[in-house]
């Protein structure tokens, strides 16, 4: 069966042979043919000249996408990453500061625009400590993670990620709003069979008002 996918923007095609064989024909147009998936913007091309699928076939799409079908390894390792990312969330809003530290554990860390890098468990911990306020045990905080972007190395032993946040605050002197936002750029490992973080840049590009969540400036504006 032929199905038109959309790609980074462009109508790419892909022959699939499931249930038609690696030579049975493409529909023609118009024909009420079982099974034939149309995405969304997209509309039925048509019969493909052969030349077209011989270059469709030789088309190298992105992964994990891979002849018609999601790599499942690979979709695993996105899912993998893509939990890490939201983890740090979800321990940092809980106020578990040395959770965080642990995801932190092989990794770097370090402001944009800044020199100082972190390293480690102690240096993520200390960082923590040092800059986030605390109201009986948490932050009264929500980071939310959006946008998010993993690519996996082909070797499926490195990746990279990037996504943006957006934190919320409210407290009684503090109405509920939007304090922060900016986006995560990271590197992980695969390290005795688990993903890990290896670096984290922080961009922070949307400044609101910080008072009741860092202690002092830490991004130095």
């Amino acid at each position: 069966r032929f199905f038109p996918r959309r790609v980074q923007g462009e109508a790419r095609m892909k022959w699939n042979s499931i249930g038609g064989g690696a030579g049975a024909p493409a529909p023609r147009r118009g024909e009420n043919h079982p099974g034939l998936v149309f995405p969304s913007g997209l509309l039925f091309p048509g019969r493909p000249r052969p030349e077209s699928v011989a270059a469709a076939q030789a088309t190298a799409l992105p992964l994990p996408y891979r002849g018609g079908v999601w790599a499942k390894p690979m979709m695993r390792d996105c899912e993998a990453i893509s939990e890490l990312i939201y983890t740090y969330a979800e321990r940092l809003d809980a106020g578990d500061l040395e959770g965080v530290a642990e995801l932190f554990a092989h990794a770097t860390l370090r402001a944009a625009g800044r020199s100082e890098v972190l390293r480690g468990r102690d240096g993520a911990l200390a960082m923590y400590r040092n800059s986030v306020v605390l109201y009986d045990g948490t932050p009264c905080t929500k980071h939310v993670i959006t946008n998010l972007i993993v690519d996996v190395h082909a070797s499926g032993q490195t990746a990279s990620a990037r996504s943006y946040f957006t934190v919320l605050q409210a407290r009684p002197e503090l109405p509920l709003q939007i304090i922060l936002a900016g986006r995560y750029y990271d590197r992980f490992a695969r390290i005795a069979g688990a993903w890990h973080f290896t670096e984290r840049v922080f961009f922070a590009d949307l400044f609101g008002d910080l008072r009741f969540h860092l202690k002092g400036d830490p991004f130095q504006r």
